[in-house]
């Protein structure tokens, strides 16, 4: 397992956990069934994917050094239970000086955003092709 899944994984136990906090153990179970066995795991990846290239496509026009760190998975409780495909977007990290002041800059939040919404209808437009 790459370096940052392991650390997406330990991410999402811990604010996991804070949820789940007084939770039975049955719930916690049927959590980290939905989690691992959901029928939207596999289209959630693709979104994910198709978000993240576009986000990277709409950045790397404008701003130097975007890095791609890909799509990465794990298993956040905020995503349970959702009836379609849901991703998770980090845009940033505000404890990083450079990121921070881009992430403040409304020229970068567009195109943040722009590239969200294209990544979702690249998505959609994938999921009509594969259904004819």
């Amino acid at each position: 397992m790459p370096a940052r899944d392991k650390r997406a994984k330990r991410v999402a136990a811990r604010e996991n956990r804070q949820l789940l906090q007084g939770e039975d153990i049955a719930t916690k179970r049927m959590f980290i069934n939905v989690v691992f066995t959901g029928p939207k795991i596999e289209l959630s990846k693709r979104l994910a994917i198709d978000v993240q290239r576009n986000i990277i496509s709409s950045l790397r026009g404008s701003y130097d050094y975007i890095r791609d760190g890909g799509a990465r998975g794990a298993p956040y409780y905020v995503l349970v239970g959702a009836q379609m495909p849901a991703v998770l977007v980090e845009t940033g990290y505000l404890s990083n000086p450079k990121e921070r002041k881009r992430l403040l800059d409304p020229n970068y939040q567009d195109k943040l955003a722009v590239g969200i919404v294209n990544g979702i209808i690249s998505y959609l437009k994938n999921r009509e092709r594969e259904l004819d």
